[in-house]
């Protein structure tokens, strides 16, 4: 943050990337801050199943932001990252076996080892490979300082598992879960857009003041059964309620991630927010989407998948332009308009949907190229 705040970036807008930017870590495979494992043994589905299904979700997640802050950076004339705090190259490459732990938990598991077999042999390459560099070296007192900072992530984990557990127990008991699936399953008849919205709006305030995987285990306890009473398959359901119980970390008025990352750059908070949830739009679109159309989750044909692939793409850099109102130049309200409706239609798969959303994108496309011709000869 104060890097980006150095080079010129707003600080509120600084605050708001980091916040979108760890929240994202989170859908990322292969760890997905330990989501992935919980949700492997919740639904039954392989480790690797999930991972390749949240794969492309994530990448588009990512590829949002980072065209945002070049958008960002465009419409500000902002440079690059000064040399003095750039590192040098070698020491950049001297320090390239710190990845091997984690390279190593990934072959594992693709390979089919357990999951308590493949993080206990990653834990003892860290352990092994601390002793090449005596920064790193693991000492008697960093043994225990590491011991004491686990024992105290696991108790904070295990006392917020706990609450959820009582929850859990409450809904379960008072019939309040049974309660919702139905009331969501007739909702689902009547129209299945508003279904979504509501199961999604109640997700974000589950999710809200949470960690990341109670906030998981909270909301797919009674909104996943609700999505597969409606017909959506099991990893899809898990995964639209993972990522909007998630989204509540950047979603206004409760965006504790966000808060964090505004307090850091020395911004208002709810301005932080309010960026926060405009950078991460990703996130609250993709997941309507592959609910209707599985080729996002890599599932079906590989043509399908691939042109799924390359228009989702398009359309979330197009999503990115509406989101900043820059492309080539300033964009004007329709511009940003029709781009939203671009982005929207190219992200859902289909020929009809892709051919719309890439006509109207052409239009703005050439629009922009000759306001700019116009500009510049002027």
């Amino acid at each position: 943050i104060p890097l980006m705040k150095r080079v010129g970036y707003r600080p509120e807008f600084s605050g708001a990337v980091e916040a979108v930017a760890s929240s994202g870590g989170l859908i990322m495979p292969p760890v997905m801050g330990s989501i992935a494992f919980v949700m492997a043994e919740y639904t039954g589905i392989s480790y690797l199943s999930i991972c390749k299904a949240a794969l492309l979700p994530a990448v588009l997640y990512y590829l949002s932001l980072f065209t945002m802050i070049h958008f960002e950076a465009l419409r500000h004339g902002l440079g690059g990252t000064p040399p003095d705090l750039i590192p040098e190259l070698r020491s950049i490459k001297r320090k390239l076996y710190y990845l091997a732990p984690l390279a190593l938990l990934i072959v594992l598991m693709i390979a089919g080892r357990s999951i308590i077999f493949s993080a206990l042999l990653a834990c003892a390459a860290v352990v092994a490979l601390s002793f090449l560099s005596p920064e790193t070296r693991l000492t008697p007192a960093r043994f225990l300082a590491a011991m004491e900072n686990a024992a105290a992530n696991l108790l904070m984990i295990a006392a917020c598992c706990a609450c959820v557990g009582i929850v859990i127990g409450v809904v379960t008991m008072t019939g309040f879960g049974f309660s919702f699936v139905n009331l969501m399953g007739s909702l689902a008849q009547v129209h299945i857009g508003i279904f979504l919205l509501v199961l999604a709006g109640t997700c974000v305030i589950f999710g809200m003041g949470l960690p990341s995987l109670p906030a998981y285990i909270l909301v797919a306890t009674f909104g996943a059964p609700a999505l597969v009473q409606a017909g959506v398959p099991v990893l899809a359901a898990h995964l639209f309620v993972m990522y909007f119980a998630i989204s509540s970390g950047i979603t206004p008025p409760v965006c504790l991630v966000a808060y964090a990352g505004a307090a850091i750059a020395d911004a208002p908070p709810m301005k932080t927010g309010f960026t926060a949830f405009k950078l991460g739009i990703a996130a609250f679109i993709v997941p309507f989407i592959f609910i209707f159309e599985p080729a996002l989750l890599l599932m079906g044909d590989w043509a399908t998948i691939l042109q799924a692939v390359f228009t989702a793409v398009l359309g979330v850099v197009c999503l990115a332009s509406s989101m900043q109102g820059w492309l080539f130049t300033e964009s004007s309200p329709a511009e940003r308009v029709m781009m939203f409706v671009a982005g929207i239609v190219l992200v859902y798969p289909g020929l009809l949907t892709d051919l719309i959303g890439f006509g109207t994108a052409s239009l703005v496309f050439f629009i922009q190229i000759a306001r700019k011709k116009r500009l510049c000869a002027a």
